[in-house]
């Protein structure tokens, strides 16, 4: 019986007409080459190509067969990658929901991505408020979230993370007279023994604290307001 691999084979020798180039473009070694032209040949019942020392070309019957098998390969080849890209095709609409400091250039620039490589699914786009960040995932009114890549695992043990789409600095604020006002940067631990922001009510306490630790470096003295 006849494979692809054998019309393959066949197809790339009949125009290299070379079994060392042949096998190269085909990432095959010499010998499978010649075996896939060996089983095709037993099973025409006829040589397909002349071999010797110095060249190879194809037989009569092998520039026939050429011509009227390689159309016919070609529109298998096309209806394959046709069928693979259809099977591989999301429909349908995911829904995103996202915090309002997370929805700008770099959500716009996965949406177009994702609506490129996927024409047949439409993107539906929600603002989650802070105070409830995970409970829209959890009632299954969203597919993803994109949010600040913080979760508590005691808290959102249900929950998994995803890979992070944007870096962005943390910048501190202080009064202009501050001593920390003067420098390029500072470290976590600088703000040890200092009295930080408090948290909202109604803003979850780990994404509140990936912003401003509340204990820079495990320590205990630097407490939010």
């Amino acid at each position: 019986m006849t494979d692809m691999r054998q019309l393959e084979v066949f197809l790339t020798l009949a125009e290299e007409l070379h079994f060392g180039r042949t096998a190269e473009r085909l990432l095959l070694t010499q010998p499978q080459v010649s075996r896939a032209v060996a089983a095709l040949e037993r099973h025409i019942g006829a040589p397909l190509f002349e071999r010797t020392s110095r060249r190879v070309r194809l037989t009569p019957l092998g520039r026939q067969f050429r011509t009227e098998v390689e159309p016919a390969y070609r529109m298998l080849q096309d209806a394959l990658r046709d069928a693979r890209a259809e099977a591989g095709q999301i429909a349908g609409t995911l829904r995103i929901g996202f915090l309002l400091p997370t929805g700008g250039e770099t959500l716009n620039r996965l949406v177009r991505a994702y609506e490129a490589r996927h024409p047949g699914s439409r993107i539906a786009l929600s603002h989650i408020p802070y105070r409830a960040l995970y409970e829209p995932l959890r009632r299954n009114e969203i597919d993803v979230l994109i949010s600040y890549l913080v979760l508590d695992p005691r808290e959102q043990s249900d929950l998994t993370a995803g890979p992070a789409i944007h870096h962005a600095s943390r910048v501190l604020a202080v009064a202009a007279a501050d001593p920390l006002a003067g420098r390029d940067s500072i470290s976590i631990e600088d703000l040890a023994g200092r009295r930080t922001a408090a948290r909202p009510a109604l803003f979850p306490r780990a994404l509140f604290d990936h912003f401003i630790p509340p204990h820079p470096l495990g320590r205990t003295d630097s407490p939010h307001l």
